[in-house]
């Protein structure tokens, strides 16, 4: 069995998550200005995630929300690391445009990308906004970022 105060910390760490991958797309725009409008989008987008991922950690805490399927905290923490560590290489080493849409691709397509559908349940409308949110822009997500692969081939 897991508390409900172990959910609320992943899911925090959740939403930290998306916030590292906001900043590594944005780092990838500003290195590849031919695609700075696309990685600017998708930052923005992750930034939208972790508020919604705000949301259901405070709604968690109320009681709007129950666990669902327990995350981990500390796979979290590797996915941020992981993340973090491809900011760092972003900034410091070469890196090409594909090599950044392999990483994006990587990264849209990780558990903890799926886990967040999985990880708590509710009935409210914010709630179902949010899910919705959080499935068609990650799927949107991985097609733009296979389309963008496919066009340099």
């Amino acid at each position: 069995m897991f508390s409900n105060e172990d959910q609320v910390k992943a899911i925090g760490l959740m939403s930290q998550n998306e916030l590292c991958l906001a900043e590594l797309y944005n780092v990838y725009a500003g290195k590849f200005p031919e695609a700075g409008e696309f990685w600017r989008k998708m930052a923005k987008e992750e930034e939208g995630h972790a508020r919604i991922l705000k949301n259901f950690q405070e709604g968690l805490k109320i009681g709007e929300l129950v666990s669902r399927d327990r995350v981990f905290s500390s796979n979290v923490y590797e996915s941020i690391t992981y993340i973090k560590g491809k900011i760092a290489e972003a900034r410091e080493k070469p890196l090409t445009l594909k090599d950044a849409l392999v990483i994006g691709d990587l990264l849209e397509s990780s558990f903890l990308e799926e886990a967040y559908f999985r990880v708590v349940a509710g009935d409210s409308s914010r709630f179902r906004s949010g899910i919705i949110s959080l499935v068609q822009d990650t799927e949107r997500h991985k097609a733009l970022l296979k389309d963008m692969l496919q066009c340099l081939i």
